[in-house]
């Protein structure tokens, strides 16, 4: 069984929430787009709901913005 190394995506997310830090607004649509789908897709499992889904997760990347400040690089942004 292969293994699939995050260092990558990892290495994205802290580049991409820098940019956000500092101000690059558009950062923010480069974590919508390699998150947003699989977010989705955990959320209308959950709900069973695509709107309410669509809603969550949207909601969610509001968040991600507004507390953008707080996100420590350390951390796996995914989670």
């Amino acid at each position: 069984m292969e293994t699939i190394s995050r260092e990558p995506t990892d290495a994205q997310d802290r580049a991409d929430m820098g940019r956000l830090v500092a101000g690059q607004d558009a950062a923010l649509n480069d974590l919508m787009e390699r998150h947003g789908p699989r977010l989705f897709n955990y959320l209308l499992r959950q709900l069973n709901d695509a709107g309410d889904a669509e809603d969550a997760a949207q909601e969610s990347f509001v968040r991600v913005f507004q507390h953008r400040e707080k996100f420590d690089p350390q951390h796996h942004f995914a989670t």
